[in-house]
Parts: C-alpha cells; structure tokens; sequence
C-alpha cells in the first residue's frame, strides 16, 4: 500500500512553506466557521478527518476502517437510547467523546490482532477490521467475576468502567435534551386546551403505521389518566405534548399544533409588549361594548387574562347614535333577556370601545353565542370624528324580557367604571323590573 509518510508530509511543508501557511490559515478558518455553525456537529467530522491523518501517516488504513466501526457501533447504541430525535441526541460533547472512545477501542482491538497475526489477503484484512470493530465492543462489556452486594450482582471487569461511562453519559445528553425538549414543548403547546384538542390528537396518532393496537392503548391510556388529574388545562396540555414527543417525535408534534385555531386557545392572544410594538403595524381592532364585557373584570375573564393586563384593554367612553338598547336577547331561561342594541332614530347607547388584538375579539365570540358580529361607527371619547368598531347584535329576539340582578349587575358594574352619564346608569338600575325597550 502506497501512502504518505510523516517524514513526506514534514519534507512537503518544508519545500512549500508559504503554500502550507495559506492552507493551514484557510483550514483554521473553516473549521472555526463549522463549529460556531454546527457546534458539536462539526467535531464528529473534525475527529474523523483528524484520524484519517493520523492513521494515513501511520501507513496502515486498516486501523481508520476499525475506528469508523467502533464509532458506528456507538452511534447505534446512542440513537437506540433517545428515540424521540436520535440526532439531536449527538449534540452533547459526551456522546462525542463516546464514539472516540469506542473508535479508539476497536483500533486497538486491531492492533492487537496483528500482534498475533498479520492479515495477507484482502478477506483477512477485511475479517480483522470487522472482528477488532465489533469484538471491542464485546471486550468493554466483559466481566471477570460477579459479587453480590445487598442482594444484587455487581460485576468486575471492563463492563463496570463502560457501565459507569456510558451512565454518566447518558445522563448528561438526557439533561441536554430535556432542556431542548422543554423549550419545543412549551413552544408548540403553550395556551393549548387540552381538553379541546385530546379527541383530535388520539385521531390524528391512526396516521402512524408503526403504531400497533397495543401503543394506541397505552397512549390512550395515558391520555385519559391526564384527563383525570387534577392539574391545570395548561399542565395537561405539557403532558401530553411530551408523551407525543417520545412516541412520534418533533415533526409529528409540530404538524398537529403549529398555527392551532383559535377554538384551542385557553386564552385569548395578549398584546405585542415588544420594544417595536408601538412602531410596527398591528391587527388591532376597536370593539364596542354595550353589555357585559364593559365591565373590565368581565371581559378579562372572557379572554383569559390576569387583573394585571387591564391596562392593554386601552378602554374608551364610547355612544353608537341611532340605537337603543334592550333587554330583548333570548336565551334557554325562559323571560330572562340579554342586552341588544336596535336601532332608534335619535336615541344613543353609551358603552366602552376596546382595542383589542383581532384574535382577542375572535377569541370572545366562542362566549357570545346567539350575537352576530358587525361594524358600527361610534363616537369615541377624545376623537372629533366617527371611527368604525366592531360590536355584536341579536340572532334572536323577543318581547317582555328581563335581564336577570346578577347579569344586570356586571352591566352596572362596567358602566360606573368606565363613568357613563349617571341618566344612563339610572335607566341600567331601572332595568330590573321593566325592560329599557320593546321590539316593534
């Protein structure tokens, strides 16, 4: 086998000097431009080209065959253990050191062999590459003799050392990922009701073919043990996420949540808060509240927010002209009416205009069932002309109803609030025992 000797390749740098300056220059520069790019990644081929050199120069190739062996048999033995991203597993410097080892071992196994034996044919040659490979894996996991300590066998030999090795390793990439594997979570599953999307994600697990009868019970088993527990949607929601992550990975959980409707939400989507919120375009819109939701604590709750987030309400006075409100809104309770506004020449209704995120409003209509959306123009506090605001009315009405204390209440509540007229809120408290309005 012709191959390059240490001292040709010292006598080569010698009679180009400059050249090899440039290349090693040029070399540096790549490889430092790998690492910050790939990170970990780039050593697994750095080590690789690093041992190509070393056994080029040692003039037999045979040992660089028996060292990839041994890193692939490592490389098994790692994506066997974290099944979820087998990949993302090789990230951590341990599993890199992992394979080294392994890739060292069989080298040496192979040198070994020749002490024995030197291989002539190109069968023998490719026997020892695969026997050193392969039987260093076995050679690590011997034993000499077992002892047994407090009723378990603890075994002596070089399986103990790899033992102890590959556990600490195992250990540190498990920590690593689970650091990956809460962000990706927490990502793909934040303000997602798990009560909401459990039915649709047991359907969508029939798309796996791997997947046999026994794993769909377990995991529907697991599904509805989370559905027992007393935990928040939110938790629940975690839960289920990292069970999907051990069986069908990232891929598969990203193509069930990413850009969920918004039916899945547990809460309606809060307002940008970045540095460049108040520069860049939003989707804002105004809506205009004339019942319940003028009471802030209301609506709050409605969208799923804290106390603390009033302030990104941005609520307004507001009066929709040519509309009188009545408690004319059916419902399931017979005689009970919510609020509608109808139109009426000359009358006015005062309310609260909200900016509100487009998805915030969307969000509100999964409470405001039997109302239809529509745009209004409203006269908002501070503002010299009309503005278009989005607001709600009636599918269905009728005469004679009555709003019950606890609803007319909130209503009240949100008017003294916001400080509408004390002749709107009298009529408000009047509300109780006769309706504001009939249909006509």
């Amino acid at each position: 086998m012709n191959t390059l000797g240490s001292l040709d390749i010292i006598q080569l740098i010698r009679d180009h000097y400059g050249i090899t300056i440039v290349v090693a220059l040029s070399t540096l520069g790549l490889i430092s431009h790998a690492v910050e790019k790939y990170r970990v990644y780039a050593w697994y081929a750095i080590t690789i080209a690093v041992a190509w050199i070393l056994f080029a120069m040692n003039g037999d190739m045979l040992y660089f065959y028996a060292f990839l062996l041994g890193m692939a048999t490592a490389f098994a033995e790692i994506i066997s253990k974290f099944t979820d991203e087998p990949i993302k597993a090789l990230s951590a410097i341990q599993a890199l050191c992992y394979h080294l080892l392994n890739g060292l071992m069989s080298a040496f196994a192979l040198r070994v062999l020749y002490l024995y034996q030197q291989p002539v044919t190109p069968l023998d040659r490719l026997k020892a590459v695969v026997i050193a490979g392969l039987g260093a894996m076995l050679l690590l996991r011997s034993k000499l003799f077992n002892v047994k300590v407090g009723g378990e066998d603890v075994s002596f030999g070089p399986e103990q050392i790899v033992k102890v090795f590959f556990r600490y390793m195992e250990f540190a990439i498990d920590r690593i990922r689970a650091q990956a594997r809460i962000q990706f979570v927490r990502k793909k599953l934040d303000n997602i009701d798990f009560e909401r999307v459990c039915e649709y994600t047991r359907s969508m697990l029939g798309a796996a073919q791997a997947l046999g009868e026994k794993d769909m019970e377990e995991i529907g088993k697991s599904f509805d043990d989370i559905g027992h527990s007393k935990n928040s949607l939110q938790l629940k929601s975690y839960e289920m996420g990292f069970i999907l992550l051990n069986r069908m990975g990232e891929d598969f959980v990203s193509e069930l949540f990413d850009n969920p409707p918004i039916e899945w939400r547990i809460k309606a989507p809060e307002p940008d808060q970045g540095i460049l919120s108040g520069l860049l375009p939003t989707k804002d819109v105004l809506y205009f509240a004339y019942g319940s939701n003028m009471c802030s604590r209301r609506l709050l709750e409605r969208l799923g927010w804290g106390r603390s987030d009033v302030q990104d309400l941005k609520a307004r006075r507001a009066v929709l002209p040519n509309y009188t409100l009545a408690f004319e809104k059916t419902t399931e309770n017979p005689g009970e009416g919510l609020v509608n506004a109808r139109m009426e020449k000359d009358s006015r209704i005062e309310g609260v205009l909200y900016r509100l995120p487009a998805l915030a409003l969307s969000f509100i209509e999964q409470n405001e069932r039997g109302y239809l959306r529509r745009e209004v123009q409203v006269q908002a506090e501070g503002d010299k002309k009309m503005v278009g605001a989005q607001t709600y009315f009636a599918e269905s009405v009728a005469d004679g109803l009555t709003p019950t204390t606890e609803y007319l209440k909130t209503l009240i509540d949100g008017a003294v609030e916001h400080s509408l007229s004390d002749a709107y809120i009298s009529g408000l408290k009047a509300a109780e025992k006769q309706p504001l309005a009939k249909t006509a």
